[in-house]
C-alpha cells in the first residue's frame, strides 16, 4: 500500500502518521533532564535500532563519568535523527523562554544533537512544522518512516525499564491543596449568593445566566489551584496531559479539585415538580448545590445527589453522541457519493464522469497540499537599514573573520546578496500590496 508516501494528509498539509499515547509519554520522560541511563540500560536502547541514520553506530560517550558513568535520554533519542538536522521549536505555551527554561519548553536541535528541552505532542505529534513534518519535507517519506519506527521500539524499550502507571495516589490532591480548593469553593458559594439577593429584583434569567457564568468558572480556577502544587510535575495525569498523549487540564481538574456545575439542554439543572430538582431539597432552593453544582472530585467521590446531576450530565452526552454518529456518517457519505467521479486531467482541469469542468484549477490555484511548505519570510517587515545591517554587517566584524585584506571583497559581496535581497522584498510586497487593493 506505500504506507510511507501517504504520511502527509492532503486536507491540511500535516503529518497524520506519527507518535501517539505511551510513545508520548515515553519521549517526553526520557528526554527531561532528569531521564539517566546506565551503560547496560542504554546499550539495550541501542539494541533496538534498526535504521541508523548515521551509519554504524556507536554509544556516545557518557554525559557523567563520575561516581558512574550515566548517559541522557536526549543523547540516546539523538542516535534517530540525522547528523545535519536543525531543529528549533517553542513548544507548551512556553513563548519567550530560552534554552536554560527550568520546564525544558524550547527545544534545540544542532547537528542531530538534542541540546535542550523534552519532546512532547508539538515536536514528535502530527502537528505541522515537527519533527516528523521536517523529515518528510528534508529527507522524504522512507527516512521519516524509519525515524518513527525506530523512535517506537526505542520508546517501547525505555519505558520497559522505566515504567509508568497511573495509581490512586496521582488522584489524591495535598493538604495544602485541598485547603486552597476548599477556600475557592466557598468564596465561589458566597459570590452567588451576593449576585442572587442583589439582583432578587432583576429576570431570573438574567440572574440564572450571571451564577452559570461563575459557577462555570470554578473549574478552571480549581485547576489551577491543583497545578500550584509543588509535586504536581510527578504527578502522572499532569505528566500525560504535559506532553499531550491523553488528557486536558479539565480532566485532572475534575479529578482532584471539584467535578463543577452539570449542564443539561444547556444550562442548570432546572426545578421540577414541587419547585424543586429533587425531593431531598428545599422548594424553591436555587442554591448551587441544589442545581446541579458537584463540590466534590472524583478522587473524592461523589455524593448521592451529586452522582444523580453527573447522570443526568451523561445521558445528554451520550444521546448526543448517538444522534451526531448517525448524523455526521450520513453527511459524509452523501459528501463522498457526490465527489467521487471527479478527476484531475491532464490539462489541468477537474472534471466529472460527464466530463463537465468543475474547476479549471485543482484548489484553484493548482497546488499540490501534500507539498507545500509553510516558510517565515524574515525580511518581509524589515526596512533597508535593517536588512543592510543583518546582510551587509560592519566592516570591523569581516576584519576579525577574514583579515582586513579581504574584508573589502566580502563587503562587496554581501553588499550584492543585500541588493538581490531589497528587490526579492519589494516584489513580494508588490504582490500582497495588489492582493489587499484588488477590485471585488
Amino acid at each position: 500500500m506505500s504506507v510511507s508516501t501517504q504520511m502527509i494528509n492532503p486536507e491540511n498539509n500535516k503529518p497524520i502518521v506519527a507518535l501517539v499515547q505511551d510513545s508520548l509519554v515515553a519521549a517526553y520522560l526520557m528526554t527531561r533532564r532528569s531521564g539517566f541511563l546506565e551503560r547496560h540500560q542504554a546499550m539495550q536502547l541501542l539494541m533496538n535500532l534498526r535504521y541508523l541514520p548515521r551509519g554504524p553506530t556507536t554509544l556516545p560517550p557518557p554525559a557523567i563519568l563520575k561516581p558512574r558513568p550515566l548517559w541522557t535520554g536526549k543523547q540516546m533519542f539523538s542516535l534517530l535523527f540525522p547528523p545535519t538536522l536543525v531543529f528549533d521549536m517553542v513548544v507548551r505555551n512556553g513563548l519567550g523562554v530560552g534554552p536554560s527554561d527550568p520546564l525544558e519548553r524550547c527545544v534545540k536541535v544542532r547537528h542531530g544533537e538534542l541540546l535542550c528541552g523534552s519532546l512532547c505532542k508539538k515536536t514528535l505529534g502530527t502537528s505541522a512544522g515537527g519533527l516528523v513534518h521536517v523529515m518528510i519535507r528534508d529527507w522524504g517519506f522512507r527516512r521519516a518512516g524509519n525515524f518513527v519506527s525506530d523512535a517506537q521500539r526505542i520508546l517501547q524499550a525505555f519505558m520497559m525499564i522505566r515504567g509508568f502507571s497511573v495509581g490512586v495516589g496521582d488522584c489524591v490532591m495535598s493538604e495544602a491543596a485541598h485547603d486552597r480548593v476548599t477556600r475557592l469553593l466557598d468564596r465561589t458559594f458566597k459570590h452567588t449568593d451576593r449576585v442572587r439577593s442583589d439582583a432578587a429584583a432583576a429576570p431570573a434569567q438574567m440572574v440564572d445566566a450571571c451564577v452559570t457564568k461563575i459557577l462555570g468558572s470554578m473549574l478552571t480556577r480549581g485547576g489551577a489551584e491543583v497545578m500550584k502544587d509543588p509535586g504536581i510535575e510527578e504527578n502522572n495525569i499532569s505528566v500525560m496531559i504535559e506532553c499531550g498523549a491523553k488528557g486536558s487540564a479539565i480532566n485532572i481538574a475534575q479529578i482532584l479539585s471539584c467535578v463543577g456545575q452539570q449542564s443539561v439542554e444547556g444550562g442548570r439543572i432546572r426545578m421540577g415538580v414541587g419547585n424543586r430538582t429533587l425531593p431531598c431539597y428545599r422548594r424553591g432552593d436555587d442554591s448551587a448545590g441544589a442545581r446541579g453544582f458537584v463540590c466534590n472530585s472524583y478522587g473524592t467521590g461523589l455524593t448521592a445527589q451529586e452522582y444523580f446531576f453527573h447522570a443526568m450530565g451523561g445521558r445528554e452526552g451520550l444521546v448526543d453522541t448517538a444522534v451526531k454518529t448517525a448524523a455526521t456518517g450520513y453527511i459524509q457519505r452523501r459528501l463522498s457519493k457526490a465527489q467521487e467521479g471527479l478527476q484531475v486531467r491532464y490539462d489541468s482541469t477537474v472534471r466529472n464522469s460527464n466530463n463537465d469542468v468543475i474547476q479549471f484549477y485543482y484548489g484553484g490555484d493548482s497546488y499540490y497540499p501534500t507539498k507545500l511548505e509553510r516558510s517565515a519570510l524574515r525580511t518581509f517587515k524589515m526596512d533597508n537599514a535593517e536588512l543592510r545591517a543583518e546582510v551587509v554587517g560592519v566592516r570591523v566584524e569581516w576584519e576579525a573573520a577574514v583579515g582586513a585584506e579581504a574584508a573589502e571583497l566580502w563587503m562587496a559581496a554581501a553588499e550584492a546578496q543585500f541588493q538581490t535581497f531589497r528587490e526579492e522584498r519589494d516584489s513580494v510586497r508588490a504582490i500582497q500590496l495588489q492582493l489587499e487593493v484588488a477590485p471585488d
